[in-house]
Parts: C-alpha cells; sequence; structure tokens
C-alpha cells in the first residue's frame, strides 16, 4: 500500500500539465511541499526498513555462528551468509530505486523550481522501478502467481544471452546511422 502511494505521488508530479512551454509542477520543495514530503517520507522509510532487515539477517548470521560453534546446529548458518541477503529483488529494484530517489529529492531542493532534463530523467527512471517493484510485489497474491515464473524465463541464461546479441546489433545499427548523419550534415 505504501508503495502505491509513493507511485501515485512520483505519477501526479510527474504528469502535470505544461504551462506556456515550461513545466507548470515545479520541482521545488518550496512550490510542491506535499508531494517532496510524501517521496522523502517514502525514501527514509525504505532505507531504514533495508538497514534493519540487513542488521536483523547479520544478527541471525552470528547467532547461527555462535551455535555452530556450541555444536548445537550444524548446517544453518549457511542461510544466513551476507550473499543471501543481497536477493535479486534487492539488488534490482529496491536499492537503485533508493538511489534515484534520493538522487530526484536532492537535485529538486537545489533546483529553481523548474524541472530540467535530469530531473525528469530521474523521475522516469523512478517510477519504472517503482513500478517494477509493485509488479514483483503482485507475486505474492493470487493474481500474480505467474509472475515468478515470467521472471525467472525472462531473466534465464540464454534470454540473457539473446538480449546481450540484440543489444550489441542495435548499438552497430545505430552507430552506423549515427556516422552516417554527420558525414550528410
Amino acid at each position: 500500500a505504501l508503495d502505491l502511494i509513493d507511485l501515485s505521488v512520483q505519477a501526479a508530479w510527474g504528469l502535470q500539465s505544461e504551462d506556456g512551454g515550461m513545466k507548470a509542477m515545479a520541482s521545488s520543495p518550496v512550490v510542491a511541499p506535499r508531494l517532496w514530503c510524501i517521496l522523502a517520507a517514502g525514501l527514509t522509510r525504505e532505507v531504514f526498513y533495508t538497514a534493519w532487515r540487513f542488521w536483523a539477517h547479520l544478527a541471525m548470521r552470528n547467532d547461527q555462528l555462535e551455535k555452530r560453534k556450541n555444536q548445537k546446529i550444524s548446517c544453518l548458518h549457511v542461510l544466513w551468509r551476507p550473499k543471501a541477503f543481497l536477493t535479486t529483488e534487492l539488488l534490482v529494484t529496491e536499492l537503485p530505486l533508493m538511489v534515484v530517489k534520493a538522487l530526484f529529492l536532492c537535485s529538486v531542493v537545489s533546483g529553481d523550481g523548474i524541472m530540467t532534463d535530469i530531473q525528469e530523467a530521474l523521475l522516469t527512471t523512478s517510477i519504472f522501478l517503482q513500478c517494477v517493484k509493485f509488479i514483483y510485489m503482485l507475486r505474492l497474491t493470487d493474481l500474480g502467481k505467474g509472475i515468478t515464473t515470467i521472471l525467472r524465463t525472462f531473466f534465464s541464461k540464454s534470454i540473457g544471452e539473446i538480449m546481450f546479441i540484440g543489444v550489441l546489433v542495435f548499438t552497430s545499427v545505430n552507430l552506423c546511422f549515427s556516422i552516417s548523419k554527420q558525414r550528410l550534415t
């Protein structure tokens, strides 16, 4: 529910009308204090939640290592190694989302009230990552049971190789057209 609030606030910030060629929605927290405060509160919540999860993960790891030393439990410490904390969800959506959102909020504070291209790019990226996080969260509902299967298929090794080849072909064609365009002008 809180992710939906963040998503709707970001969408409201990005979808305001234009006025005379300049964005009417100012990116300054002086002009849009509620939007900025809601996004800042959401970012603070995400940072504290991630830090709390990491601290709890390390506490469980230390507890399991202590039990292993006392020979009470022999193999559960493997579940709590630091690598187990760094999940795909955390590395692909949550950490990049926090970084992009923080960069956007910091750039907004120092702005003059009109949204720059960099701020628009940061807001767009933040909205995209927030949508990906929401879609990934849907896998926990009855409606979204197939999402995990689709994601594992999409991020499989063979699909990754196909996407890599596609990016290489697109880059080469784009480079050829860019060079040709320069010679024509």
